[in-house]
């Protein structure tokens, strides 16, 4: 019995570094005019398929699920906003231009 949950608490170790280990986007996303976008816009990278989930009104975050660790494109609703660089939990807060 104390074999098996030694497995049990190595494997939970394991899964929980392996997941505290994935880089994620995230931050705030306004009109031109500064007022918080409504959960509308669509947000997604270069990187994968994901598409962002929002937090709240005006809060977005994109987690990738493992680690990405260079530039990426960053596209609201298709069209190319920005590139950063993703190292860990990486910050961008999008300012819409139209």
């Amino acid at each position: 019995m104390p074999k098996i949950v030694a497995v049990s608490v190595a494997l939970s170790i394991l899964f929980s570094s392996t997941f505290a280990c994935a880089d994620k986007l995230y931050g705030t996303i306004v009109h031109k005019d500064g007022s918080k976008v409504k959960k509308t816009r669509k947000i997604s990278t270069s990187w994968n398929s994901k598409k962002a989930k929002y937090t709240a009104d005006g809060e977005y975050e994109l987690d990738f699920g493992k680690k990405v660790g260079k530039k990426i494109t960053v596209y609201v609703d298709g069209d190319t906003y920005t590139e950063i660089e993703v190292k860990g939990d990486t910050k961008l807060d999008i300012q819409l231009k139209k």
